[in-house]
């Protein structure tokens, strides 16, 4: 059942504090929160208990919403529940926690912004902040790159390093991989090419994106945006040839059955191979390897994961090279070494079906918002192979909320 906004005034209000929410979660590195205990607690995670007391009001004296749950957003919720359980196997209940109110909290966020949205305004109204956001990351990167100077909470803060840029995240990595999945977002004006402002802005938030992702020199974020680019101009050009071989109505679950067979296939390759690169030579690829080769060994070890946030430290117990306290650089370890086969599954399922009905919306109905989101989510398949820790950063889960809204929200709108 859809929102149901009976009263303007009440709505604009509600609209108003998801705009708060969607930037500060945005800019969730950068906007000053409370230190309590050792614990940063960020703005956004102290906001959105004010916003669902809102949220609650609304529910209770004007009966504005209906908090309806669809399929991925019922898996997200599973996928919230099964972290918070998986604090009380955790090793390491301090690192537990404050990962665990991060991926908690932005899944809540995810979950609000869904809920409030009921037309093509304001989905695209959220779409606008996030490229008004992410034009303001690219004119810090730009004053980056040619000063060399960064903002405190960078971690190149204090020294002079030109030609790459960290906006308001610690390192080069997380902001690639902010703006490849933003670059997708400035594609969808784009992709109509004619003479308009809309058009412009589009182009030149994407080139500046992949521009920015090149100067910074990350491969993963990078190979990403191409690779999806390439597939996003396949799938616009030919939507009238697959939208016949489509004709039928059937929607086949085409990226959940890649999820699945190629996340049995990397368990299996590194289960059984060894780590093919020299930790002198490639020390990246080397690492990325022997994290994947670790969380393939806690999930047979545990079933059930090592516990939020809890990785590293299992790591560092272990015997398993480098056995030091580091992040898997990876979603997809992550998720196998932290979360084990539930939670691995309730993630890839519900992502899944999400990319599958984005798709077969858009080959039904020709949407470029449909397909700049689809790029989007498709872009953390390889951009989340970057950052230390990709799974607490919000803008993916963001991204996530307005795809499952343009899907169950707004499709006959």
């Amino acid at each position: 059942m859809d929102a149901v906004l009976l009263n303007s005034r009440n709505s604009r209000a509600f609209l108003l504090s998801n705009t708060v929410l969607l930037t500060i979660a945005t800019l969730a590195f950068v906007v000053p929160g409370l230190e309590i205990g050792g614990f940063n607690i960020f703005a956004y995670v102290i906001y959105i208990i004010p916003h669902t007391g809102l949220l609650l009001y609304l529910m209770v004296t004007r009966r504005e919403f209906a908090l309806d749950l669809p399929y991925p957003l019922y898996g997200l919720l599973l996928f919230a529940l099964y972290v918070v359980c998986s604090f009380f196997w955790a090793t390491d209940t301090t690192i537990a926690v404050k990962k665990m109110v991060i991926i908690v909290t932005s899944i809540g966020v995810a979950m609000h912004l869904y809920w409030s949205i009921a037309h093509y305004r304001t989905l695209n109204w959220y779409l606008r902040i996030i490229q008004i956001v992410s034009i303001i990351g690219l004119i810090v990167a730009a004053f980056e790159i040619v000063t060399g100077a960064h903002l405190p909470v960078s971690n190149g803060y204090g020294s002079d390093t030109f030609h790459m840029s960290t906006a308001w995240y610690p390192n080069v990595n997380d902001f690639s991989f902010f703006l490849a999945i933003v670059a997708f977002l400035f594609l969808i004006p784009a992709l109509p090419v004619k003479q308009s402002c809309s058009t412009l802005l589009g182009i030149l938030g994407y080139v500046g994106c992949v521009t920015v992702i090149f100067l910074n020199g990350s491969r993963a974020a990078l190979l990403s945006v191409l690779i999806v680019t390439t597939l996003l101009l396949f799938l616009y050009a030919g939507k009238d040839t697959i939208s016949d071989f489509f004709n039928d109505g059937t929607e086949w679950p085409i990226f959940t059955s890649i999820l699945l067979m190629c996340s049995l296939a990397i368990i299996a390759v590194f289960s059984l191979v060894p780590n093919i690169f020299e930790p002198y030579g490639n020390r990246s690829f080397w690492f990325r390897w022997q994290s994947h080769r670790a969380s393939v060994i806690f999930l047979f070890r545990t079933g059930i994961g090592v516990g939020v946030g809890n990785f590293p430290v299992e790591l560092s117990l272990s015997n398993i090279p480098p056995a030091a306290r580091i992040n898997t650089h990876s979603w997809f370890a992550t998720l196998l070494g932290e979360y084990g086969w539930i939670g691995t599954g309730l993630f890839l399922l519900a992502y899944g079906r999400t990319l599958d009905k984005l798709l077969f919306q858009f080959i039904r109905n020709g949407d470029n918002v449909t397909l700049g989101l689809l790029g989007a989510l498709l872009s953390f398949v390889l951009a989340g192979l970057g950052p230390n820790d990709v799974l607490v950063f919000q803008i993916h889960w963001i991204v996530w909320a307005l795809a499952i809204a343009a899907i169950y929200r707004i499709r006959d709108s």
